[in-house]
């Protein structure tokens, strides 16, 4: 009986951390895109610095000089762009609380808060954008079925506050994915792994597809979420331990 009492009351000590760091990290995504939206867009220094950099070559270099034709298809990758936030909120944090141990959580915890903080210092440096004249909405604005709706009202709400490099919308995808790749004491099937890195590069594509990021926006997101993942595990984690 002490034996399971002792473990129903980690269990609910686990919980509270799980819930208290998870609200931790909206908080502080809030905190990003309000300093991009009213912070970084709204300052006449960076706006200047923008469209100096956003050079007709600057674009080509982003895009890894690969000319990306509008398709109809792509509509469907609105389903994947929004989906990705009831992935991201509601069935990648059941799962890691369901079979992943407290170390794989830590890590990921505090991998992401530094991930946030070298994206920032980046959005200060590059404050990269995608200008409407770059995306689709002209092609699709006659055309007003319910997806092309969907990534109209995409465009209104996200085009504000859309700092470009790295793409957290793929850094989001890649640590539901890299956090169930990594080690682990608990067992859980493998099929999980394989499904976060289908989803994770659906959302890659997504980005670029419906023109809110450059090829490169992700690509760099996913260099640096393995770069801070791996720092934070052999640097952090294990001294902890």
């Amino acid at each position: 009986m002490d034996i399971n009492f002792k473990t129903r009351e980690e269990e609910k000590i686990k919980l509270k951390n799980f819930i208290l760091g998870g609200l931790f990290l909206i908080i502080a995504y809030q905190l990003v895109y309000f300093i991009s939206s009213e912070i970084i867009y709204e300052t006449d220094f960076f706006k200047e610095f923008t469209c100096k950099i956003m050079s007709g070559k600057t674009k080509s270099i982003l895009d890894l000089f690969i000319k990306i034709e509008y398709h109809s298809f792509y509509s469907l990758m609105i389903i994947v762009y929004f989906g990705s936030f009831a992935w991201w909120a509601c069935i990648t944090p059941y799962l890691i609380y369901k079979y992943l141990d407290q170390k794989a959580i830590t890590q990921l915890f505090f991998s992401s808060l530094l991930f946030l903080l070298v994206a920032m210092v980046i959005f200060f440096l590059l404050p990269l954008n995608i200008e409407e004249a770059d995306q689709w909405k002209k092609l699709i604005e006659n055309d007003k079925n319910f997806l092309n709706k969907m990534i109209i009202f995409l465009y209104r709400i996200e085009n504000k506050r859309n700092l470009l490099l790295p793409s957290i919308h793929v850094s989001n995808s890649w640590f539901c994915f890299i956090v169930f790749r990594g080690e682990n004491k608990k067992k859980f099937p493998k099929s999980i792994v394989f499904i976060q890195f289908f989803l994770a590069i659906l959302v890659y594509f997504s980005t670029f597809l419906l023109r809110q990021h450059y090829i490169l926006d992700g690509i760099v997101a996913i260099i640096l979420v393995e770069l801070i993942y791996f720092i934070v595990k052999k640097y952090f984690i294990k001294n902890k331990n």
